[in-house]
């Protein structure tokens, strides 16, 4: 299987520790809820909203963050580039695979079973290889041309 992320949900945080003047953003299923006074994550990822109305939603996201239980972190392999990842998941359309009527939700092991179909598919993981190769290619043209 050509894998290209892992996936999983936030942590736990109550609203009396979200506040707009703390340093960390905090992003929850339906985008930015507030600012925490820690971080769960730093670096490059997408989050997908799990829970609400919103549920589905794609963000690019980077820096120091705190990703609520109501988002799902999407952390790609280093053979996948995020921001073309966020894009595919973007389009896909996710909140067409919510489940339950009252509070509408996605589950990581629903987007597992998305992501390992497209994964699996054997043009798919060709073009994901091409891609690689070619971020390679030019990296190495990047670093020539910065001597």
């Amino acid at each position: 299987l050509f894998a290209l992320c892992s996936m999983k949900s936030g942590e736990g945080i109550t609203s009396s520790d979200i506040d707009e003047y703390l340093p960390f953003p905090c992003y929850g299923g339906n985008g930015l809820r507030g600012y925490a006074k820690r971080y769960t994550h730093e670096g490059k990822y997408a989050l997908i909203g799990r829970q609400g109305a919103l549920c589905g939603n794609v963000l690019n996201v980077g820096g120091k963050f705190f990703a609520s239980e109501h988002a799902i972190v999407i952390t790609a392999f280093p053979q996948t580039d995020i921001h073309w990842l966020t894009f595919v998941l973007s389009g896909m359309n996710l909140n067409q695979y919510s489940e339950s009527s009252a509070q509408p939700g996605l589950s990581v092991s629903k987007l597992s079973d998305l992501l390992s179909w497209l994964s699996g598919n054997r043009t798919f993981e060709l073009f994901m290889i091409n891609h690689h190769e070619r971020r390679k290619v030019h990296a190495k043209e990047a670093s020539q041309l910065q001597l």
